[in-house]
């Protein structure tokens, strides 16, 4: 099976055109990256006064005794949580990104606006 999947690969970006890119081969647009990788990235830096919580390896974190589902993804991730402007409310972000809503209300965290 092995065999077969990277003749696929070959055929599909060294010989294989693609009309995205004006009928050429993904392999003659690849360029490798100028950026070394690194596999440790640092830790986030949150603003004075935004709690930060680790999400456990279930995908869960705790805020003021209420487990909620923050997701596998941030599994052994560091969130912060800004109060909103509602009693209950908070927003979930990672780094600088703004990923949900906490509503303790509701008891979850939503993606979007907020409560």
């Amino acid at each position: 099976l092995q065999r077969a999947f990277d003749h696929w690969r070959n055929v599909y970006n060294l010989e294989r055109p693609h009309t995205s890119l004006d009928m050429a081969v993904p392999a003659s647009r690849y360029q490798p990256s100028a950026r070394q990788y690194n596999s440790h990235a640092e830790p986030p830096e949150y603003d004075e006064g935004v709690m930060v919580r680790k999400v456990d390896i279930s995908g869960k974190l705790s805020l003021r005794g209420v487990t909620l589902k923050a997701g596998k993804a941030f599994r052994g991730e560091y969130v912060g949580l800004k109060e909103g402007a509602e009693d209950g409310c908070y927003e979930v972000w990672w780094y600088s990104t703004k990923v949900g809503v906490i509503d303790l209300k509701k008891k979850s965290i939503t993606m979007g606006k907020g409560c």
